[in-house]
């Protein structure tokens, strides 16, 4: 996914103020493990369309499990989360810098842009070698652009999953000057409650207005056009809720973060899980499926802050979570790759242990394509927005925080 590579030991400046000799405001570990959980349940979900048989879920699953699986795909969701709360520790911890906001848009860009070209040529061959298909220029240009987001044909055609990439740099446009307004628990508050209204709002004027020119009845009219797989699934307006849960979890942990862990902080933590779990199993669906989820993984992200469990803030998920954008680029294809090889191995696609065998393959593979490219691609391009910040800024004074 294309989000929270920021450095996880930066202590924000500026406003609010944390306190500098608290370790647990310093060690952000549990945001590398949320990073590592949310592409595990991408890959997850990625891997079970491997199962469909006939364009149906493999007979052997029950529904509740499939339902489950398949939530995974709410991962980019947690990602969305964790990037609104990683963007404002960033974005406060520099506050004081000369041209803070050009500087932050430069970090975005080249923390972005590298890998996700990539991506691009990764999936242009991709395309061409499994399915003879090459994607229209304009498609091409669009992503490369990052403007795909507002194009309903391509915003999630080049690159698998690139909706989510299209989504994460818009979003980036706004972390300026949504820092500069919400500016306390009590204003990311009223901004998360204005985000819901708005796209319940939304929802409900285009379900109407969409239904009457089509003269569908309500029930099949919201499956197909209001599924989601659909644009206003994906674009922002849609999407932003998420973002401001985030904001408000920014602002809650300064004030946890320091003081003792309090008494209810592991009721939080399972209560994030067994409503993800409750959820998934039900899998509401739809465009505003994700909100719940939202919740339950707002809820999921204070446990994880305040309890450290180990069973998921561990160094492989850790690890995992640092390679999170490689990772997300990268498992798609080798998927691909996999679902042509493994059946010619006398595994077949509806086995029950197609997906016992597949995940993992998957994972691992991932793991080191994106330690490569990490190196080689992602590395080199954040040194590069260092040294260009850096020709820029001298001479520059620093602002006043």
């Amino acid at each position: 996914m294309a989000v929270l590579a920021e450095n996880s030991e930066q202590m924000p400046i500026g406003q609010p103020q944390p306190v500098a000799s608290d370790e647990k405001i310093k060690k952000l570990d549990w945001i590398d493990a949320l990073r590592g959980l949310a592409v595990l349940g991408v890959i997850n979900v990625h891997c079970l369309l491997s199962t469909h048989v006939d364009g149906g879920k493999a007979p052997w699953m029950p529904q509740w499990l499939y339902n489950l699986l398949h939530s995974g795909m709410y991962g980019v969701q947690l990602f969305f989360i964790v990037s609104a709360y990683t963007m404002f520790h960033s974005y406060y911890g520099r506050k004081g810098e000369a041209h803070a906001a050009r500087n932050f848009f430069i970090r975005r860009y080249f923390r972005i842009a590298p890998m996700f070209y990539f991506g691009i040529v990764l999936y242009l061959g991709f395309n061409l070698v499994a399915w003879k298909e090459p994607r229209p220029i304009e498609s091409i240009l669009l992503t490369a652009t990052f403007t795909h987001g507002f194009s309903p044909r391509w915003i999630n055609e080049v690159v698998a999953g690139g909706w989510s990439i299209a989504v994460e740099f818009t979003f980036y446009l706004l972390v300026p000057w949504l820092a500069h307004k919400l500016t306390s628990f009590l204003r990311a508050a009223e901004f998360l409650t204005l985000t819901l209204a708005v796209g319940v709002v939304l929802y409900v004027l285009g379900v109407l207005g969409m239904q009457g020119r089509l003269g569908l009845p309500l029930q099949d009219f919201t499956q197909q056009y209001f599924g989601d797989d659909f644009f206003l699934y994906y674009w922002l307006p849609n999407q932003l809720p998420v973002f401001a849960f985030g904001f408000v979890l920014y602002f809650l942990m300064q004030k946890l973060l320091r003081q003792p862990e309090p008494k209810w902080s592991k009721a939080m933590l399972v209560a994030g899980l067994a409503l993800m779990v409750i959820f998934g199993c039900l899998r509401p669906g739809g465009v505003l499926g994700h909100l719940p989820f939202a919740v339950a993984f707002f809820l999921f992200s204070i446990g994880m802050a305040l309890v450290r469990p180990k069973i998921f803030v561990n160094a492989a998920i850790q690890k995992i979570g640092v390679d999170s954008f490689g990772i997300y680029i990268w498992h798609y294809a080798i998927k691909g790759g996999f679902d042509r090889v493994l059946p010619r191995l006398g595994l077949d696609h509806d086995s029950p242990y197609y997906l016992l065998v597949l995940i993992p393959l998957v994972i691992g593979t991932a793991y080191m394509m994106s330690e490569l490219t990490r190196v080689t691609v992602e590395e080199p391009g954040q040194n590069l927005a260092r040294k260009l910040i850096k020709k820029l800024q001298q001479g520059a004074k620093p602002q006043p925080a």
